[in-house]
């Protein structure tokens, strides 16, 4: 991810690859701190449709 300027607008993604490190995902304890960096209900909810469909 890079900035240019004084303020970040601009897109950002994520790819979380935990796989080999944990065997279940807290959902509950990403998204509490996802929505603390900002993210909204929507992008959330879209993320964990694509996980839930691959």
């Amino acid at each position: 991810m890079f900035c240019t300027g004084k303020q970040f607008k601009g897109n950002l993604a994520l790819k979380i690859d935990i796989r080999e490190a944990f065997d279940t995902l807290e959902w509950s304890f990403l998204l509490k701190v996802l929505r603390q960096f900002g993210f909204s209900d929507i992008i959330l909810h879209t993320a964990k449709l694509f996980v839930l469909v691959n």
